[in-house]
């Protein structure tokens, strides 16, 4: 994936550029905005879960805003501004605020109080439609074969999942070799392959499908806050009672984690600790440091009851799929032991659902940190990759210390240091590898102080 995110005076950013691609990190101080460029990041990625294609009825996109209904345009710019709201950084918005998104898929831009979005999919499904009107088969499978190649063979699996479903609802029979086109196309074999006549409105269908993933999931955002969840479960009527106000994507959050717990019967947590392991059953949610010692997560150490919050959400499922493989995670070093960092980064990305082609664009992930150490993890991930392509090198023995699963491609990488509103790129592409100076300045910073001691 590579998009890049433009971001001018909006909250405690005053001018950002960033390349981002499949995963990325944000460093900096409290208060840099490193989660408010990641809270925007979710918001302007996926434009399709807040633009409704009903408020714009002759077209699928906002090409020209002066031309299109001013109704809808309305609309849609107050559920912007309810995306802000409800992630917290509504206020941030200023007269002269500017934001733009571009990716493969779409651009979406923000300014002087005007959205607007343009995505690449329209033009291809006009065509898509004049050209399944004229029966031209193989130029509609080259349009499919570009976006598939975009896709995750996760994403893959859940459109066509929910394309059968929605077919299904709309009375629409899909082929019975459908999985075989869907192949063929992915194998780019499509050329010569085509679905019957009678079923020429799947090519439409599956495209909206494709459109829908790409650009209306948006990722699970998981606060700093989710230390609190198992406060909340507890307390949430008399929260409720006496109205206090909890950010909205906190409850969000909550919700998505209240959800994942019917999802996961189990979660394996040994990879903090040998035999540790999580469960929620009888309305207790339960961590066992063995099958006959366990307390209540809410009585567990604060590092367990920030850890597990994390996983939930990501590991639940949805019809045997995980319910979304792009993640934005606030801090994921909160309160964990150094080992204890490096272990969950790894767990988390070797989860990561790497696609067909290079330019994957169905998995996303962010992390917000105030940690060398998760920089320092990153960098183990990087340059065991990089170590693989050594022809003079065993993998086998690259894999004994890092498995596979967990070797990252710096292509598929990027990591800024975010300060006083600005932001700067701290990955050296040509390396491979994160700036060592940025994953050893905190602690320069205390032995200074060390050496200065031993020098009175």
């Amino acid at each position: 994936m590579r998009a890049t995110l433009k971001v001018e005076n909006f909250g405690p950013i005053v001018s950002v550029e960033l390349d981002l691609r499949n995963v990325n990190i944000f460093i900096g101080p409290q208060s840099s905005g490193k989660s408010t460029l990641a809270k925007l990041y979710c918001i302007f990625k996926s434009p399709l879960s807040f633009i409704k294609d009903d408020d714009f009825p002759e077209t699928y996109l906002i090409h020209d805003v002066l031309s299109e209904p001013r109704g809808g345009y309305d609309r849609n710019i107050q559920r912007f501004k309810q995306e802000l709201k409800k992630l917290n950084i509504h206020s941030f918005l200023k007269d002269n605020t500017k934001i733009t998104y571009n990716s493969d898929f779409h651009s979406l831009s923000y300014e002087n109080g005007n959205l607007i979005l343009v995505n690449s999919f329209d033009d291809d499904l006009k065509l898509i439609i004049k050209l399944t009107e004229d029966k031209k088969f193989k130029s509609v499978n080259k349009i499919f074969t570009k976006y598939f190649a975009k896709l995750s063979n996760f994403m893959i699996k859940s459109v066509i999942i929910r394309f059968n479903f929605e077919s299904r609802n709309n009375g629409i029979k899909p082929h019975v070799d459908f999985k075989d086109y869907l192949k063929k196309i992915i194998t780019n074999e499509g050329d010569s392959y085509s679905i019957p006549e009678n079923q020429l409105m799947l090519n439409i269908e599956l495209f909206k499908e494709i459109r829908m993933a790409l650009l209306g999931k948006t990722p699970t955002y998981i606060p700093a806050e989710r230390i609190i969840i198992t406060i909340l479960k507890k307390a949430v009527f008399n929260l409720q009672l006496n109205s206090i106000p909890i950010p909205r994507h906190v409850l969000t959050f909550a919700s998505e984690f209240e959800n994942g717990l019917n999802e996961v019967e189990v979660l394996d947590l040994s990879f903090i600790k040998e035999g540790m392991h999580f469960k929620s059953s009888n309305g207790e949610d339960r961590v066992f440091h063995s099958e006959l010692n366990s307390v209540l997560l809410s009585e567990s150490s604060t590092g367990l009851q920030s850890l597990i919050p994390i996983l939930i959400p990501l590991l639940r499922k949805e019809k045997d799929l995980p319910a979304n493989p792009s993640f934005v995670i606030e801090e994921p070093e909160m309160n964990l032991y150094p080992k204890a960092q490096y272990n969950l980064i790894k767990f988390l990305e070797s989860h990561r659902y790497d696609g067909i082609g290079s330019a994957d664009s169905s998995y996303n992930h962010i992390y917000t940190t105030h940690s060398p150490y998760v920089l320092a993890s990153f960098n183990n991930m990087l340059y065991a990759f990089s170590k693989s392509k050594d022809i003079q090198v065993d993998k086998t023995k690259i894999e004994e210390i890092i498995p596979k699963k967990n070797w990252l491609n710096p292509e598929s990488f990027n990591a800024f240091s975010i300060k006083d509103g600005h932001a700067t790129q701290i990955f050296n592409r040509k390396l491979g590898l994160i700036d060592q100076n940025e994953i050893d300045e905190a602690s320069d910073y205390i032995n200074d102080d060390f050496d200065r001691l031993l020098n009175l």
